[in-house]
């Protein structure tokens, strides 16, 4: 396993310790809207997830990025229409990208997800993991009280070459925690 320097470690936001799917879900899976399971669970794309859940076109907004030693790190927000509606932070290592791919992901027009799918069609999500974190930043920045909790997963991207990318994503409580109207009469 690759470690990876965050820069600011996630872990010392968890309210809980990180969990495979079936035991988060045996936790927390009723708390959840039919929305927020689907979005943190799928191993697919998650902006054509939110693009087809919300059909809205999702756009980025990079909040860092930059070449820190053998490392490239970057913070954006997935939204819809305006709308904050995942963080994202990923870390990669230098060595893993192409030239071209480097290109397209310091461009910051395009979600590293999608960039992926197109440059390594052949790819993977390794160690999926979930978690409730507490960030006050974060949650402010979604239009939350900054004690609320927000959903989170952590997972690689992998192909047969190995690691291309750790991922943590932080999803805004407006999109995981069940309503009225999730509930059905």
């Amino acid at each position: 396993m690759v470690e990876t320097p965050f820069e600011v470690d996630p872990a010392t936001f968890l309210l809980s310790t990180w969990k495979g799917r079936d035991a988060f879900l045996s936790l927390h899976g009723k708390e959840l809207s039919e929305k927020g399971r689907l979005l943190l669970f799928s191993d697919g794309s998650l902006v054509k997830s939110l693009e087809a859940l919300l059909m809205k076109d999702i756009t980025i907004d990079v909040e860092e990025q930059h070449r820190e030693g053998e490392w490239l790190k970057r913070g954006v927000w997935l939204q819809g229409d305006g709308k904050r509606l995942v963080f994202a932070f990923s870390i990669i290592p230098m060595d893993s990208l192409s030239p071209r791919m480097l290109e397209r992901i310091l461009k910051g027009s395009r979600p590293l997800g999608l960039i992926v799918e197109e440059s390594m069609p052949f790819h993977r999500k390794e160690d999926l993991r979930f978690g409730i974190v507490h960030w006050p930043e974060k949650a402010m920045a979604f239009g939350f009280h900054g004690n609320c909790r927000l959903w989170a997963r952590r997972y690689r991207i992998a192909t047969d070459k190995g690691h291309i990318a750790s991922i943590l994503e932080i999803f805004s409580p407006a999109l995981m925690e069940r309503t009225r109207e999730d509930v059905l009469p």
